[in-house]
C-alpha cells in the first residue's frame, strides 16, 4: 500500500483495541498507538452483549478473534419480559454476553500478538496545531474527555 500512516487511539476499551487490530490487519506497515488515561484491567461497566447476528459477522470476518471471545461468554436465546405482573417470552432472538475485564484482557493479549501495546496511564493532550493538521473519526461516540469509554482517533500521512 503506497505510504504508510500513524494512526492514534484514544481509549483501550474494546472499541478502541478492537479498531487498532482491525487497522493493523488491512494495513500492517501503519504506525498504530493507543493511549488511555486509566491503569491497565480498570473499566467502567460490567459485561459486553452481543446479538447472534453480531457474532456471526465477527465469525465470518475474524474468525480467530470469535475463536478467542466466545468460549467465555454465556449464551440465552429468548428473553422474558414481564408486563402488568403477566411474563411474555420472546424467542428466537439469541444472545451472548461475557464480562467486560475478560474481553478487555483478551483483546490485549490479540493486539500483543501483532506487536502494539497500548501505553495506560497515560492521559492525552493535544495542541490547537495538531488538531488542524489532522483527520479525525469516531468508532464510537466518546464520552468523556480522552477517558476509557472514548475512542477517537485520527491518522494523518508523516511528513
Amino acid at each position: 500500500m503506497p505510504g504508510s500512516m500513524r494512526t492514534l487511539i484514544v481509549g483501550a476499551g474494546p472499541a478502541g483495541l478492537y479498531l487498532a487490530y482491525l487497522l493493523h490487519r488491512q494495513r500492517p506497515d501503519d504506525r498504530i498507538r493507543i493511549v488511555e488515561q486509566n491503569p491497565p484491567d480498570s473499566t467502567f461497566g460490567f459485561g459486553v452483549v452481543f446479538s447472534d447476528r453480531a457474532l456471526e459477522f465477527l465469525r465470518d470476518d475474524d474468525p480467530e478473534t470469535y475463536d478467542l471471545l466466545t468460549p467465555a461468554m454465556e449464551r440465552w436465546a429468548d428473553l422474558t419480559i414481564t408486563h402488568r405482573g403477566e411474563p411474555i417470552t420472546i424467542d428466537g432472538v439469541g444472545f451472548a454476553a461475557g464480562g467486560r475485564l475478560a474481553l478487555l484482557q483478551r483483546l490485549s493479549r490479540r493486539l500483543e500478538a501483532v506487536g502494539i501495546t497500548p501505553e495506560y496511564r497515560h492521559p492525552c493532550r493535544t495542541s490547537a496545531s495538531s488538531r488542524a493538521s489532522t483527520s479525525w473519526w469516531r468508532p464510537t461516540a466518546p464520552t468523556r474527555s480522552c477517558g476509557a469509554a472514548s475512542s477517537v482517533g485520527w491518522a494523518r500521512r508523516p511528513p
